[in-house]
């Protein structure tokens, strides 16, 4: 494939190849990516579908008409117990002279909400399982007064969500 690489800059002999590769059932990711320079939709995708580097660049979240990427199945949320604020071992290091009281000390956590917060970092808006798993966080943190200003759009999610379950809220 190297040799003929710089033929692939040709429309017609990018489309010749690709045809050939195709019927051989012969996927080259350097072949495929001319598709890009030649606005081939279909070998677009199925470039894009088939690099693991563009995929894991664009994890979380990331939708467009040639590559769809969804990985908040890889995000699972957790449960921590019990949920009350007096615990053997702090949530935050409110105590311990943490400035802002956010720091979450549990590393397990600290990295799920992390998680969790990059798949939310990546949507357009937040539905109701989003704002309920976010409500618990914050709960978590013993971070009550943040948790009040959007208890109202929770509370109005749930109960559209329930009244209409098969329609996007």
């Amino acid at each position: 494939m190297d040799q003929i690489r710089w033929r692939l800059l040709n429309e017609k002999t990018f489309h010749k190849v690709i045809e050939i590769l195709r019927g051989r059932l012969v996927f080259d990711a350097d072949v495929w990516s001319y598709s890009l320079l030649h606005k081939d939709v279909e070998s677009a995708r199925e470039y894009l579908h088939q690099t693991p580097s563009i995929i894991e660049k664009c994890r979380p979240l990331f939708h467009c008409g040639l590559l769809d990427v969804n990985s908040e199945h890889t995000y699972e949320h957790l449960e921590y117990s019990p949920l009350v604020n007096e615990r053997a071992h702090r949530i935050t290091n409110k105590q311990s002279g943490g400035s802002t009281g956010i720091d979450i000390a549990d590393t397990r956590l600290k990295q799920q909400y992390t998680a969790f917060l990059n798949v939310l970092a990546c949507k357009s808006s937040l539905d109701a399982p989003d704002l309920l798993a976010l409500t618990y966080y914050l709960i978590l943190q013993d971070r009550i007064d943040e948790v009040i200003p959007f208890s109202l759009s929770l509370s109005l999610s749930l109960s559209l969500s329930l009244a209409c379950p098969h329609s996007e809220t």
